[in-house]
């Protein structure tokens, strides 16, 4: 039987050892019986039901513990709630059996403002940026930011190959990266091929394989070359 947790963890690790690594922590993370619980009830789902794209956030961060620590570090530091720009937040907590990944499951609000001239405004972080030309030129628009608690965010804005394979709710798409951490979230508009490919890319950032500009101006030329039309 096809199992998507398979696909999505074939799809993301880039070596055997890491490999390993991802699948005990996703062994751990589906023995996570209890719910996370804040003073805000908020909806949570085991691994095994979530949809393909938070699938591959779940996997990343449980390969991040596996691999350097870094978010059973800042669970251990009491920062186990992160906000994204968009307005949604993710809850990370470790226990016994391991690391547990939780959405609010709240639908992000779109950071770009289409203007009546044509222009795309991206507000993030108290500032309003114009990305139409870079965005045009580039297929491509990311910005960095650090929140209260010092933790390093990444927005990304990328066009959507716009053909009928991939699902498109606008002809552009919002996702954010925590670089540091290997976790993500706050998306609209993202699909599962084009949140694998970005993903892919940040792997190989944090592996030293590459610089992120080439990485992603590759993967992003692969996903626009296989999903449009």
């Amino acid at each position: 039987m096809n199992n998507p947790i398979n696909d999505v963890f074939d799809a993301l690790t880039p070596t055997e050892g890491q490999k390993d690594k991802m699948w005990k922590a996703i062994s751990a993370q589906k023995n996570v019986q209890q719910p996370i619980r804040s003073r805000s009830p908020i909806r949570r789902r085991l691994l095994a039901s979530l949809t393909a794209c938070f699938l591959m956030v779940v996997v990343s961060a449980t390969a991040y513990a596996a691999i350097d620590g870094k978010v059973v570090s800042i669970i251990k530091n009491q920062m186990n709630k992160i906000f994204f720009a968009s307005g949604s937040s993710i809850m990370l907590q470790i226990n016994d059996d391991g690391v547990s990944v939780g959405t609010d499951g709240i639908k992000g609000e779109w950071l770009v403002k289409e203007s009546s001239f044509g222009r795309l405004v991206l507000t993030v972080n108290g500032e309003d940026m114009n990305i139409t030309d870079t965005l045009s030129e580039k297929g491509y628009f990311y910005y960095d930011y650090r929140d209260d608690a010092q933790i390093l965010h990444r927005v990304y804005i990328v066009k959507n190959a716009g053909g009928t394979k991939d699902y498109a709710e606008r002809w552009y798409s919002q996702y954010e990266w925590l670089p540091e951490l290997g976790v993500g979230g706050g998306s609209r508009g993202t699909s599962g091929p084009l949140s694998r490919a970005i993903m892919l890319v940040e792997v190989g950032v944090k592996e030293g394989t590459g610089d992120l500009d080439t990485m992603l101006q590759q993967e992003l030329d692969k996903y626009w070359a296989m999903y449009d039309g």
